[in-house]
This record gives structure tokens, C-alpha cells and sequence, in this order.
């Protein structure tokens, strides 16, 4: 792995709503894909998946709102046979305090 491809499940605030959607982002050369966004509703829960197929050398990215069982959701093809295998746990778009919810659950 090189450090210049990312998968991931999203879901950022957007300063009055919750969403969420999948991304690929690759650094050289640049590109980036999202998937279809949704809203989310404080107190719903998503479960995201990353999963890789062999036999089409590519990822399936998804994440799906329990509650309401909407999917967002991507195919994204292996940039020269690449496995993506070096995993992060991301915080960003942070926002000042007053932003987030009172109850301090995120």
C-alpha cells in the first residue's frame, strides 16, 4: 500500500444537519467519487462496510441508516491491482462548540 488511495464511510456535520455517504478520494492522479447523500437524524445509527471483491478487483463501499434502511452506496475499481490496506480513523470539519448537540453525543 502506498498511502494514496482512501475509502471510507462519511458522515459529516454540515452545520445544521447530520449526513452521510461514502467517499474515494485518490491522490495521484487526482480524483474523488462520492456516493448519493442522505440526512441522518440525531439518535439514528449507520453501519458502514468497505468490502473487497476478487473477482472484479474492487471495493463495494456502503453505509446504510438502520432506522430507515436507506444505503448510500459505490463501486470503486483497484487503481492498478492496489489493495487498500492501511486503515485510519478520521475526525475533521470540526465546528465551533455551539454547533454540536447539548447532550455532547456526536
Amino acid at each position: 500500500a502506498d498511502n494514496l488511495n482512501l475509502i471510507q464511510p462519511v458522515n459529516p456535520w454540515l452545520g445544521s444537519q447530520w449526513t452521510m455517504y461514502t467517499e474515494y478520494f485518490q491522490w495521484s492522479p487526482e480524483h474523488n467519487s462520492n456516493s448519493r447523500q442522505y440526512s441522518v437524524q440525531p439518535g439514528q445509527t449507520l453501519k458502514g462496510s468497505l468490502v473487497y471483491d476478487s473477482a472484479s478487483d474492487s471495493y463495494e463501499l456502503a453505509q446504510t441508516v438502520l432506522e430507515t434502511g436507506e444505503t448510500s452506496s459505490q463501486v470503486v475499481k483497484c487503481q492498478e491491482g492496489k489493495k487498500y490496506t492501511v486503515p485510519y480513523v478520521v475526525y475533521e470539519k470540526t465546528f465551533p462548540c455551539q454547533y454540536y448537540p447539548p447532550d455532547e453525543h456526536v
